[in-house]
C-alpha cells in the first residue's frame, strides 16, 4: 500500500510538471495579479500601499440639491427608500440599485474607482416637492445671507471694583453691515445664450505657479478660506482650467468673506447660570434657543480670525485667454472689480472682445491693483461647447424639511425645478481590498520622514521635474565649487 500511494504521488508531479511545462512563462505572475485569495488583490499588478483606515467602509448614498428652492422628491424618497438613520439599512443598500434601475430616466452608469470603490449613478425625475416652512426660512435667510456689527461695545470699568465688564455683561447692538445675494448678477441673469437659456456658473480648477490654491475660491462660497490670497502667490496670475471648450459668456470677482461669528454667545457657569451676550438682564435659569444671526469676528474672537480681519479685494484686473491646445495668451483688456468684499461684480464678455463670441478653455487673472493685500474669489459663467446646448440643467432641489407640506410637482416643474435628481451610491465591490490600495490613491497612510518614503509621496509630475532640475542645479553648484577649491590649493602652492 505504502508503495501504491508513493507511485501515485510521483504520477500527480510528474502530471503536474507537464501541465507547468506548457504554460507560458510568467503566467504565474499573471495568475497572482487576478487571484482573489491573493493578499494584493483587486491591484492587478499596480504598486500597493497600506490604506491609512483599514476595514470596512460603509456605504454612502449623495444627491444633488439647490441651495434654495423646495426640496424634490422622487420615487425614491416617495416609497420610503431613504432609510439612511433606520435599521433596515442594511437591506436597503441591496434594493437601492434596483429601484435606480425601474425608475431612472436612463441606465444607471457604474465605474470603479482608483480606490477600488463601485460607484453607481442614477438620475430620477421629481414627482413631489417638500416647500420649507416660512418662519424657517427666514429665519435661515437672517443667518446665512446678512452680517451684522456689533454696536455699543464699550469696555466700561466697574464702579465698585473698577475692572473692565466681560462681555458677559456689557449691553450691545446690531447694525446691518452686508447683505449677500444667494444668486449671480442681474446683468449675467438677463444676457442670453444662443439657445435661449441663461448662463450657468463652470466649474473650473483654480492654479498657481508659486502657492496652493484652495477649488472653494469661486464667488458665493462664503467663507474667510475660500479665497486667492495675492500675497501667497507672490505677485504671480491665477490660472483657470474649464476642462474643456466653453463658451465664456461672463467673469465674475468677489473679495475675501470677511471673518464672522456667531452671535450672540451663550455660556453656563455655575455661580451666574445662563448668560447670554448683549442680554445682562437674562434670566438665568432659562436657556437661550435663538435666534442667531452672523456678526463680523473682531481681534478679541480668536487668533483664527486675526489675519483676514483686514478687507481684501482686487479693484482692477486684467483677463487673458487661450484655446484648448494653444500656447499663446490672449488679452481681453482690463476690468474694474470690487469696491468691497462682500458685493459679486460681473462683466459680460461678448463679441465686443471676441468677434463670434469667446470660445476657450483656460482663462488667466492678473491683478492689477488691490487692498488689504488682496484676496479674491472668480466665477466663469457660461455653458460648455460639446454637448446638448439646448438643455440648461439645475442641480436638483433643497430646502429644509423642518414642517414641510409636500405638494405634487406640477406639468411645468421642469421649467422651476430641476429635470432631474443625481444620486451617486458608492460601495464596496467585490474586488475591494479593504488592507491595500493603488499608489496615487487619496486612501493611501501618511509616510514617515525618512530619506526612502519622501521620494514615494504623491507629488505631481511637474513637481517631480521641478525637484530633479533642482538637485541637477545643486550638484553643478558643488562640483564648482570643488573646482574652485582645487584652484585655489594650486596657487597656494
Amino acid at each position: 500500500e505504502c508503495l501504491f500511494f508513493f507511485r501515485l504521488l510521483a504520477v500527480s508531479e510528474a502530471e503536474h510538471h507537464m501541465e507547468s511545462a506548457t504554460d507560458k512563462p510568467m503566467s504565474s505572475v499573471l495568475q497572482a495579479k487576478h487571484d482573489p485569495s491573493s493578499r494584493h488583490r483587486g491591484q492587478f499588478g499596480h504598486t500597493s500601499r497600506r490604506r491609512a483606515v483599514t476595514g470596512h467602509v460603509p456605504a454612502v448614498l449623495e444627491r444633488s440639491h439647490a441651495p434654495t428652492g423646495g426640496y424634490f422628491l422622487t420615487e425614491f424618497e416617495v416609497h420610503g427608500c431613504e432609510t439612511s438613520h433606520s435599521y433596515d439599512r442594511a437591506l436597503q443598500w441591496v434594493a437601492t440599485p434596483n429601484i435606480f434601475a425601474d425608475h431612472a430616466l436612463s441606465t444607471p452608469t457604474t465605474r470603479r474607482s482608483a480606490d477600488g470603490l463601485q460607484v453607481t449613478t442614477a438620475q430620477l425625475p421629481p414627482v413631489a416637492v417638500l416647500l420649507p416652512d416660512r418662519k424657517e426660512a427666514e429665519a435661515e435667510h437672517l443667518r446665512k445671507y446678512l452680517i451684522y456689527a456689533v454696536t455699543g461695545d464699550v469696555r466700561a470699568r466697574n464702579n465698585r471694583t473698577g475692572r473692565k465688564r466681560s462681555w458677559r455683561y456689557r449691553v450691545r447692538g446690531l447694525r446691518l453691515w452686508a447683505e449677500l445675494s444667494p444668486d449671480p448678477p442681474e446683468n449675467l441673469m438677463a444676457a442670453e445664450q444662443p439657445d435661449g437659456s441663461a448662463p450657468r456658473l463652470l466649474p473650473a480648477r483654480l492654479s498657481c505657479a508659486t502657492c496652493r490654491v484652495p477649488q472653494t475660491a469661486t464667488v458665493r462660497m462664503n467663507g474667510p478660506e475660500c479665497a486667492f490670497s495675492l500675497i501667497a502667490a507672490q505677485g504671480r496670475p491665477l490660472d483657470i482650467d474649464l476642462g474643456k471648450a466653453c463658451v465664456v459668456a461672463g467673469f465674475s470677482t468677489q473679495g475675501r468673506h470677511p471673518p464672522t461669528r456667531d452671535y450672540p454667545r451663550v455660556a453656563r457657569c455655575a455661580r451666574d447660570g445662563w448668560v447670554v451676550e448683549g442680554r445682562p438682564d437674562w434670566d438665568p435659569s432659562q436657556r437661550y434657543s435663538g435666534p442667531t444671526v452672523q456678526v463680523l469676528a473682531a481681534e478679541a474672537d480668536g487668533a483664527r480670525h486675526r489675519q483676514h480681519l483686514t478687507p481684501q479685494w482686487v479693484s482692477r484686473y486684467e483677463l487673458r485667454w487661450r484655446g484648448d491646445g494653444g500656447r499663446t495668451w490672449r488679452s481681453l483688456g482690463t476690468f474694474e472689480g470690487n469696491s468691497d468684499a462682500t458685493t459679486e461684480v460681473a462683466h459680460l464678455l461678448d463679441h465686443r472682445f471676441v468677434k463670434g463670441g469667446l470660445v476657450c478653455r483656460y482663462l488667466r487673472f492678473v491683478p492689477l491693483e488691490w487692498r488689504g493685500g488682496g484676496a479674491v474669489r472668480v466665477g466663469v459663467y457660461g455653458q460648455p461647447l460639446e454637448g446638448p446646448r439646448g438643455r440648461h440643467q439645475r442641480q436638483g432641489g433643497g430646502g429644509t424639511r423642518h414642517g414641510p407640506t409636500a405638494h405634487a410637482a406640477p406639468s411645468g416643474a421642469a421649467d422651476e425645478g430641476p429635470e432631474s435628481v443625481t444620486y451617486t451610491l458608492t460601495q464596496t465591490s467585490e474586488s475591494y481590498n479593504p488592507i491595500f490600495c493603488r499608489e496615487g490613491s487619496v486612501a493611501v497612510a501618511a509616510r514617515c520622514r525618512c530619506s526612502y518614503c519622501p521620494c514615494h509621496l504623491n507629488t505631481s509630475a511637474s513637481a517631480r521635474r521641478h525637484r530633479r532640475r533642482r538637485q541637477a542645479a545643486a550638484d553643478v553648484r558643488a562640483v564648482l565649487c570643488e573646482e574652485d577649491q582645487s584652484s585655489v590649493v594650486e596657487l597656494q602652492h
